[in-house]
């Protein structure tokens, strides 16, 4: 009987609801078959006052966590670990490798120069060192924009480093103006300054691309100076092709001189 009414209501019991049927089955075949089905109308309505059927238990609403108050909050902020954003590093004070072209820059020559003198006076050689400054680039800068003129650059660079080998240096110098230092024995400096000069100047005439178009011209103008022969120091004699490039400058585009320790340069 337990069992029997361990359900959620005794009328809803599988057995008891056979057994109804059955009876109901039954009784209906009798000359009393009214009477029975009265009396089942009555029971119905008895058992359905005496246990209504339970509503099933609304879910209940998940209550948020409790806010936290506002003392505990502060407490809690307090006690958490400031994260303060990192002292930035120092800004490099020179670079030394130019972000447009790659090459070197005036400040890489400059810190390397003196190590790279001892290895030149202990190989007996001597340095051929060009300037040069590129004319017509702030033009296209000004008519194609500024990428145009950083990708003139940039091929202006590649066939400067192409003239020379390897160990030897190819610097740019500022916006326009590049530098060349070549190491070869002191017997032949003064061909290889003339001869390197010309081909510069070639290189640099030759048709330039940006984009669609494949046909845009450059020149340059070449000043010219030697190591040990002009000056003691690889600055000195770059500050010397520096002022040879202003006479060349002076007298046309396409144009390279010589310095000559009297003032007055020559044709290189």
């Amino acid at each position: 009987m337990q069992h029997f009414f361990n359900t959620t209501h005794w009328t809803e019991h599988p057995a008891l609801r056979v057994l109804v049927l059955a009876w109901l089955a039954a009784a209906a075949q009798t000359p009393d078959a009214a009477w029975v089905w009265a009396a089942c109308l009555v029971l119905g309505l008895v058992a359905a006052s005496q246990w209504p059927d339970a509503a099933p238990p609304s879910p209940q609403p998940e209550l948020d966590s409790p806010a936290t108050p506002l003392l505990a909050k502060r407490r809690s902020d307090a006690a958490r670990p400031r994260v303060t954003s990192s002292p930035k590093a120092p800004p490099l004070l020179k670079a030394h490798r130019d972000l447009v072209t790659g090459l070197s820059t005036r400040e890489h020559l400059h810190a390397t120069a003196e190590a790279w003198q001892q290895d030149l006076r202990a190989a007996n050689q001597s340095v051929c060192v060009l300037q040069l400054s590129l004319d017509g680039i702030t033009d296209v800068s000004q008519r194609y924009g500024h990428e145009a003129g950083n990708q003139l650059r940039l091929q202006v660079a590649k066939r400067l480093r192409q003239l020379v080998r390897a160990e030897d240096k190819v610097v740019r110098l500022s916006d326009a103006e590049f530098a060349l230092l070549v190491s070869c024995a002191a017997e032949e400096v003064n061909t290889l300054s003339r001869s390197l000069a010309k081909r510069v100047v070639q290189e640099v005439q030759r048709p330039l691309a940006f984009r669609t178009l494949s046909n845009l011209h450059l020149s340059c103008s070449v000043g010219a100076a030697q190591w040990p022969l002009h000056a003691e120091q690889l600055d000195k004699a770059l500050q010397h092709a520096g002022s040879a490039l202003a006479q060349a400058r002076s007298s046309g585009r396409g144009q390279t001189r010589q310095y000559a320790p009297t003032g007055e340069a020559v044709a290189a």
